[in-house]
């Protein structure tokens, strides 16, 4: 099973959604999501676009092409590239301040 297939089975199921149901938000058949689902055909961007759009997940996520959560927002994956460009020791600087900010929220 591929991610993409993987990533749509577990969308639909935390979404409650059936295969007819993600048909009719998209204008694709039953068919051709089953045909995603079981990897008899590949989808292409634009119907990845267009599920990704009814299941309100981001598109590259879905495709398998980025490796964060499925309700990841473009500015969180925007910090986590960010993220990985830093070093062990500014990685430990940011989590210090970001634990700093948010524990003073409470006061």
């Amino acid at each position: 099973m591929t991610l993409f297939q993987k990533r749509l089975k577990e969308t639909l199921e935390k979404r409650h959604m059936r295969q007819v149901d993600l048909a009719e938000k998209t204008g694709l058949t039953r068919g051709i999501i089953s045909s995603y689902l079981y990897g008899r055909y590949k989808a292409k961007g634009e119907n990845v676009a267009l599920m990704a759009k009814a299941l309100g997940v981001d598109p590259s996520w879905l495709a398998g092409v980025e490796d964060v959560p499925m309700g990841t927002t473009q500015e969180e994956r925007d910090v986590l590239s960010l993220w990985r460009t830093l070093s062990d020791r500014d990685k430990g600087t940011v989590q210090c301040l970001l634990s700093h900010l948010a524990g003073s929220r409470d006061e």
